[in-house]
């Protein structure tokens, strides 16, 4: 709970806050010897310069960050599944097109809070274009999707495969191929069977 409130607080610019609340209980995680619990609150602390290195034994991908390896924590989230500390990591590096990998994942996944910080990372660091955000359209829909993904999503619904979504809508197969992954992203599934069940459980398509 005060993981997640330190974290609140940081995408709310309140950075008083996000030491006291990830401080709070850091030192009761080191006596347990939690890696992971160390390794959040610490990573916490590090961004508001509370504290410059956590425990030999903490969870390494936030061990990573801390030190500073970007690049190396996105790999680690990555293996682990964790796709929005993956961009979260990446949006840390001092290189410009990474700062825009990150942007796109987390427009991906509509993670707008994030998205935006990192387009002020991407400013800073000099970039002359920033990405714009999704359009006022994907915000609306229920799981970020644009209009285009929101069609091939009710195409992966009815049966289509990626050669009949892309022939219905006169785009080539690999556009459909990266808009299925991004819808699959998205929806938070690994599977177009798992995209189908989650789409028709959220009210996305309509019933069959």
């Amino acid at each position: 709970m005060r993981a997640a409130r330190a974290e609140a607080a940081w995408y709310q610019g309140d950075l008083d806050r996000v030491g006291s609340e990830a401080a709070a209980t850091y030192e009761v995680a080191v006596r347990a010897r939690h890696p992971w619990f160390v390794g959040e609150l610490g990573y916490w602390r590090s961004l508001v310069g509370d504290l410059d290195e956590l425990p030999a034994w903490a969870a390494e991908p936030f061990a990573l960050q801390v030190r500073g390896r970007p690049v190396a924590a996105a790999a680690a989230w990555t293996a682990l599944g964790c796709p929005f500390e993956c961009a979260r990591a990446m949006a840390e590096s001092t290189v410009e097109r990474e700062v825009r990998d990150a942007i796109a994942a987390f427009d991906r996944l509509g993670a707008r809070l994030a998205g935006q910080q990192a387009r002020a990372r991407l400013q800073g660091l000099g970039a002359e274009q920033i990405p714009r955000g999704p359009r006022e359209r994907t915000r609306r829909h229920p799981a970020g999707l644009t209009p285009r993904e929101a069609q091939v999503l009710a195409g992966l619904a009815a049966g289509l495969s990626n050669a009949q979504i892309a022939a219905r809508h006169g785009v080539s197969l690999r556009t459909v191929e990266h808009q299925v992954s991004s819808v699959l992203a998205k929806l938070g599934v690994a599977t177009r069977g798992a995209a189908i069940a989650a789409a028709h459980r959220r009210g996305l398509v309509p019933p069959t």
